[in-house]
């Protein structure tokens, strides 16, 4: 999505919460928020205000805005990935927020890729899609 103010966190994640109260008036039930740079304090900001919210991607995030990870675990799940020569945000703001959050949570850092991912945009596709379907579709115990 698109925020109207793209500099502004409140206000990006206000932009987050209506597109999330329209998909749930779609009668959309779990969601998983992806986010990059700015937009990964975005997605972890306004997954701790949605309780239907089930698992958190961040790309290249920036660690200000991400304090809600530290208390939400109970509630979604968090993948963390990072290039380690990206030159806008240093990997080292991801591996913050891994230290704080709790379980479950996964970091990947991808050696040599830059701030958009675009050296592993194909094996980041994978990991993302994979990420999602399981978190949204978690295996059931089977009857006895």
């Amino acid at each position: 999505m698109r925020y109207r103010n793209p500099t502004d966190l409140e206000e990006s994640i206000l932009d987050v919460l209506a597109g999330l109260t329209y998909l749930q008036d779609e009668g959309i039930k779990e969601f998983a928020l992806v986010g990059h740079s700015f937009g990964g304090a975005v997605v972890i900001q306004a997954a701790a205000q949605s309780p239907d919210v089930r698992t958190v991607v961040t790309l290249a995030t920036q660690s200000y805005g991400t304090e809600p990870a530290t208390e939400l675990a109970t509630r979604f799940s968090l993948l963390l990935m990072h290039g380690t020569n990206d030159q806008v945000l240093p990997p080292q703001c991801s591996e913050h927020v891994y230290d704080i959050a709790l379980e479950p949570k996964r970091l990947i850092l991808y050696p040599n890729a830059t701030h958009g991912l675009d050296e592993v945009a194909d094996e980041v596709y994978l990991v993302v899609r994979d990420w999602i379907v399981q978190q949204l579709n978690p295996p059931t115990a089977s009857l006895s």
